[in-house]
């Protein structure tokens, strides 16, 4: 009987070292995992958006990884104007893809269920996008900066610097227009864009305060250079943007919060040969 009770005192601490074995194992997992946080301020029907990024980057490495001369393929933020279209940009995006599947995700008033709406877009259609460097999409949102170059995130860079300069600055709550970032793999290039409007009770008849904000962010493809033409232009192409955005009014009792979001993902066709 002792014999047995000592067998069985063994055999239990083997698994329960096991158990921590594995415990201890899961926990280092979990905490080397990459960690996608919520992104925006607003929620609509109880769903947020996540973030595509994990991790924010410089200005030099975001220029880095569009100047890399790495072939692999790999699989990023909004503006309020568009960047000045770059034409030997377009021209190479055109030789590779004219045909673009847009589609669109967003709650409709009174549902509860994400709905979605495709467009299929192909031709001089895309053409004339590419030339405004943006998509009208159904819904009314304007879909803004539809390739990124290294002269792109260079105007970024000047964007912020004017607004850390600019008399509004301090009243803002957040520190750049623009934000570089990338995600777990490390090879997407991520811009995140903010806008903010703030309306005093000064300024309105009624006394209360109120706050546009919108968060918005793209994930970019960076295209590897094109082995008949490696002097050619090194750019980015839209894949997914996402905006959160919503007002809120501040009285005496409480905040209302009124708040959207929205999900476009864009599929670039590739034509069967680049020429």
């Amino acid at each position: 009987m002792k014999r047995l009770l000592k067998v069985l005192a063994a055999v239990t601490s083997v698994i329960c070292a096991s158990i921590l074995t594995i415990a201890f194992s899961a926990c280092q997992q979990n905490q080397n995992a990459a960690v996608h946080k919520d992104f925006g301020q607003f929620s609509q029907n109880g769903y947020m958006l996540t973030s595509f990024a994990t991790r924010e980057i410089g200005l030099d490495e975001a220029v880095g990884k569009l100047t890399s001369s790495s072939r692999q393929a790999m699989t990023v933020a909004y503006l309020p104007e568009p960047l000045p279209t770059d034409e030997s940009t377009i021209t190479a995006m055109l030789k590779r893809s004219n045909h673009i599947v847009v589609t669109t995700k967003f709650f409709k008033e009174g549902s509860e269920e994400m709905q979605e709406e495709v467009s299929d877009q192909t031709g001089l259609v895309v053409n004339d996008y590419l030339k405004k460097n943006a998509i009208n999409a159904a819904t009314g949102l304007s879909i803004k900066n539809l390739y990124l170059t290294d002269a792109g995130l260079e105007f970024m860079d000047e964007e912020n610097k004017k607004f850390k300069e600019s008399d509004d600055y301090i009243n803002v709550p957040f520190a750049n227009l623009y934000t570089y970032h990338t995600d777990e793999q490390a090879n997407h290039l991520i811009v995140q864009m903010h806008d903010f409007v703030d309306i005093p009770a000064s300024a309105l008849s009624g006394g209360v305060n109120c706050y546009y904000r919108q968060d918005t962010e793209i994930l970019y493809d960076i295209i590897p250079l094109d082995n008949n033409n490696l002097s050619g232009p090194r750019y980015a192409r839209i894949s997914k943007w996402q905006t959160s955005l919503g007002s809120v009014v501040s009285t005496a009792a409480d905040s209302i919060h009124e708040g959207y979001v929205f999900q476009v993902e864009v599929e670039w066709i590739e034509k069967d040969e680049v020429a």
